[in-house]
């Protein structure tokens, strides 16, 4: 677990490493909120092409980009104009994690992580409570790998923070999860969640309000909307009404960030008109 963690600049969306800061929960609604994107790619496009083409529709560069592996990542550190990143990533086998059978290539890539002042965020096992529940792995294997995941962390990529991502359903009263099954030993930088409301006000504050009663229950520092769109049935038209209202709810809830899942990955959800584009454009901007 790293020692720092994050307080708002009055900048829009600018963020810096500082010492330990007020609770989040503590958080004022003005503050600004990083605007995210996932990276899904037309045709033959690179990331770093879905990047731009976003930016150019939006009118404006997405502030944090969520890069997904879903096996162990390998390559390099994914870099995408002044945006910060959050990684999530799989392994092929979480009961073999804390026997170092994974060091080599997790090492490898830690050690590729520049340290360049902007913020790094690392989640594992990207939504693990379906493999869980299907009998993949244990409750316990999750932990035990995520905390040799930190350990490995802390000694070759100290600045880069660790934490998971959970699905939304999870933090519902109703699933009957407890976000703490799921969190080691060792306190975790952020938790991440992935969210589909309705296009509606009132859904989208009780699911958001859902997560952020759950992340600070279990005490952490900083959380975030790692994947949200609304349900894939709903229109462009009803996605540019709805995007200033989630970004909006999430704020006074005490997120950081709210990454918008532009993506076909289960569902069309993508922003494919001026009006949704002129709204997230601007959301980067309030």
């Amino acid at each position: 677990m790293r020692t720092t963690t994050r307080v708002a600049l009055v900048a829009v969306g600018a963020l810096v490493a500082v010492g330990v800061a007020a609770p989040l929960a503590m958080r004022a609604s003005s503050e600004p909120i990083l605007v995210g994107t996932s990276l899904h790619r037309e045709g033959e496009e690179s990331h770093t092409d879905a990047f731009d083409r976003r930016t150019a529709n939006w009118g404006a560069e997405p502030e944090i980009v969520r890069y997904f592996y879903p096996d162990l990542p390998s390559g390099q550190w994914p870099v995408f104009g002044s945006a910060e990143t959050l990684v999530s990533f799989k392994a092929p086998d979480v009961s073999l994690v804390p026997s170092g059978a994974y060091d080599g290539e997790l090492i490898g890539y830690l050690e590729k992580i520049p340290d360049d002042g902007t913020p790094k965020r690392i989640a594992f096992y990207h939504e693990p409570e379906d493999d869980i529940a299907a009998g993949r792995f244990t409750v316990q294997e999750f932990r035990d790998a995520l905390e040799h995941v930190d350990a490995l962390v802390d000694e070759h990529a100290s600045h880069v923070e660790v934490g998971l991502i959970l699905m939304g359903w999870t933090a519902n009263p109703e699933s009957g999860r407890s976000v703490n099954d799921y969190v080691p030993d060792d306190p975790l930088d952020f938790i991440g969640w992935d969210i589909y409301p309705a296009p509606t006000e009132e859904s989208t504050v009780t699911l958001y309000e859902h997560a952020a009663e759950a992340s600070r229950g279990a005490s952490f520092p900083e959380w975030l909307i790692a994947e949200t769109a609304p349900v894939e049935s709903s229109s462009q038209q009803e996605r540019a009404a709805w995007i200033p209202i989630a970004f909006d709810v999430a704020r006074d809830q005490g997120f950081t960030a709210v990454v918008y899942f532009d993506s076909t990955v289960g569902g069309d959800f993508r922003l494919t008109t001026q009006d949704t584009w002129d709204a997230i454009g601007a959301a980067i901007a309030s």
